[in-house]
């Protein structure tokens, strides 16, 4: 168990020195967030802006109509999707690097179009695991909260290879969630430790991008 923990540091060191040798590959992370956060603004004031002026009149809030939760409905899906698909570039720029390429930021954006069509029911499912998850989180108090937490952290665990399987070995998404679990019940210790290192490689990567 000590050692597949050691492995999994050992992979996000190798994913750190891939960083580091492509730093304007940390803009990667800077234009997700940039992307999700104009989408964010402009699916809030397209259907809320009205209920703004409301709100400065002391009127109540009106229920949504079923054409502005089709629209959140879509706007959720189109979140999840940009955010899939950025990690996608990370993907086949590390995939790139590791091969011998030179990958810039430009190739990495090219090579994730390219499998736009790929990630599209991923990011479909993502959006529907997430909805059940937080309906059981709001309908069954504090045991939903934890069941929640729980299946959303196994949830994550089994995925946690689905995109490099994805994209680096042209799966469908049934068979990269099936391949993920997979590669996870055998190498378990190198996913968690991974999961943990990466999310803070990710961190310190914005950080490093950002202007002083």
């Amino acid at each position: 168990m000590i050692e597949r923990f050691k492995n999994g540091f050992r992979l996000v060191g190798a994913s750190w020195n891939v960083l580091k040798a492509d730093r304007e590959l940390m803009v990667l992370p800077i234009l997700s967030f940039l992307s999700a956060a104009a989408l964010l603004v402009l699916l809030f004031f397209g259907l809320f802006a009205d209920d703004l002026s409301g709100l400065r009149d002391n009127e109540p809030l009106a229920a949504p109509t079923a054409f502005e939760w089709i629209v959140m409905a879509l706007g959720t899906y189109a979140l999840s999707y940009i955010t899939i698909f950025f990690n996608v570039a990370l993907v086949c720029a590390a995939d790139d690097r590791m091969t011998g390429g030179d990958p810039t930021v430009g190739s990495a954006l090219s090579d994730a179009w390219r499998h736009s069509a790929a990630i599209a029911p991923w990011a479909l499912v993502s959006v529907i695991v997430g909805t059940i998850l937080r309906a059981i989180e709001e309908r069954a108090g504090i045991v939903g909260r934890i069941a929640a937490g729980l299946l959303g952290l196994a949830w994550a665990l089994i995925t946690y290879l689905v995109l490099p399987v994805l994209v680096l070995e042209g799966l469908t998404v049934r068979e990269a969630i099936t391949r993920s679990k997979d590669l996870f019940v055998k190498t378990w210790g190198e996913t968690v430790s991974g999961e943990l290192g990466m999310s803070v490689v990710t961190f310190l990567a914005v950080v490093i991008a950002l202007p002083p």
